[in-house]
């Protein structure tokens, strides 16, 4: 029986970014997928379940505290302020700043999934 990978799903609007978020998830044993905007992305979460999700929206990571508020969150941000630092936390989300290192994205996967054990599969 084939080992089933941890599925992520990468919400940004920048496709440059989706490519390489999913390209780093992937090195990382990740079966990673991408939508282009939130309203996308949530619809896919309505089809399939992730074990992570990668977002650069406020929505989005709104959305998914209300469906699954267990479900492991990465939000990305080229303009985080001290605001968003502390409303993430407050969230249970981890915040990377754009631009972040592959090394940055690993650890934020290792303590959003550690944090956040279960996803929705």
């Amino acid at each position: 029986m084939p080992e089933l990978r941890p599925r992520a799903l990468v919400i940004d609007k920048e496709p440059s970014v989706r490519a390489l978020v999913c390209e780093l998830l992937a090195r990382l044993g990740f079966e990673a997928e991408s939508a282009a905007d939130g309203s996308s992305g949530l619809a896919r979460m309505a089809r399939r379940a992730y074990d992570l999700v990668v977002t650069e929206a406020w929505d989005v990571v709104d959305a998914l505290r209300r469906r699954a508020a267990a479900m492991p969150v990465i939000l990305i941000s080229g303009w985080a302020t001290a605001a968003d630092a502390a409303r993430a936390r407050s969230h249970g989300v981890r915040l990377l700043c754009k631009p972040f290192a592959s090394e940055e994205l690993a650890q934020a996967v290792a303590e959003a999934v550690r944090r956040e054990p279960g996803g929705t599969r």
